[in-house]
């Protein structure tokens, strides 16, 4: 019963991840939508690497905790780098911070992307982390109404290498947009394996697209599903989300600043295969953000506001643990 009330809540958690899967791609801006398909965006390249052929040169620094930024040069290449913040040193062995880098190149019409991360290692002898290598193709331009379909695939071998512990995962998707002026359309799916858990999972989602010269609004909703398959424990799982909906519009106040924000929901349902009606467990997910952007010729700041940091305050005056304010973006054109 443990192992399967385990895997409910797994499945409920991939259901998210294959919504948050854009917003992990992109900085502040998307982060105040929600990770939203129905909007394009500056850092695309990271899930569509074709889309680098349209993009002016220009530098990028985002912060939430963790440092994330590189450059796109004028020639469709961008080169990036993450450093993750210093967890709590539970264990006492000095955890080590996360790194990733990441080589694109795309020339309007298609495109690659190269990416290696190594993370969670610690001072000990037996645990040297997690190291993914991985990369992605893409075809499609990019633009305010973009179409593209991407392939990607990630290999992971986790603890020390050199022990009999050593396991190895792999990832691998398939996705599409097309982004129209009054409509978006976008699906995926994918596979997952690693620790005895092979997982599946996919969705479809589409709604209207607006756009004027002053407001921009997307809602995004549809079904996505995960079928997760133990085969240690013999247990295999379903997670559907029915559906999952994210409403997220910006707003250009003045010339120089922008008002961003979204809304999301989703009715999630769990259950094991073998006893189906018996192990129907529901819930429901309610979420949302907002942000601001502020623009000066080629040069922006945008900020994602963390809800929990403005409904608790900061941690000296409340004595409540958060995160930072807020997610802070910098771009400047060069």
């Amino acid at each position: 019963m443990l192992k399967r009330s385990l895997m409910k809540k797994l499945l409920l958690m991939t259901a998210l991840l294959a919504v948050s899967t854009a917003a992990d791609a992109t900085p502040a801006r998307m982060a105040a939508l929600s990770g939203n398909g129905g909007f394009a965006d500056d850092t695309d390249f990271f899930l569509y690497p074709s889309v680098l052929g349209g993009l002016i040169p220009r530098t990028m620094l985002t912060y939430n905790g963790a440092f994330d930024g590189g450059i796109i040069f004028d020639d469709g290449q961008a080169l990036w780098f993450q450093r993750d913040s210093v967890g709590a040193d539970v264990a006492g062995l000095g955890p080590q911070p996360g790194y990733r880098a990441v080589y694109a190149k795309g020339d309007g019409s298609t495109g690659y992307l190269l990416r290696a991360s190594q993370s969670g290692s610690d001072m000990s002898a037996n645990n040297n982390g997690t190291l993914t290598l991985g990369g992605a193709w893409s075809s499609g331009s990019g633009g305010s109404n973009p179409s593209n379909l991407a392939i990607n695939g990630d290999l992971s071998v986790i603890n020390n290498i050199t022990k009999d512990s050593m396991e190895i995962g792999i990832n691998a998707g398939i996705g599409s947009r097309d982004l129209t002026e009054d409509k978006l359309v976008i699906w995926g799916a994918g596979l997952a394996y690693g620790a005895d858990v092979l997982t599946l999972s996919g969705g479809y989602t589409t709604g209207p697209r607006f756009r004027s010269d002053l407001a921009r609004v997307a809602l995004q909703i549809g079904p996505l599903g995960a079928l997760s398959v133990n085969t240690d424990a013999d247990v295999t799982a379903l997670g559907l989300s029915l559906p999952f909906s994210n409403l997220a519009a910006e707003y250009s106040l003045r010339d120089w600043i922008r008002l961003r924000g979204s809304a999301t929901a989703s009715l999630l349902a769990a259950t094991d295969l073998d006893d189906a009606l018996g192990n129907l467990s529901w819930g429901g997910s309610v979420g949302g953000a907002f942000g601001v952007g502020l623009i000066h010729e080629g040069a922006r700041l945008d900020m994602a506001v963390n809800p929990d940091w403005v409904l608790a305050g900061p941690q000296f005056l409340s004595g409540t643990a958060n995160q930072m304010f807020a997610t802070v973006t910098a771009r400047v054109d060069l």
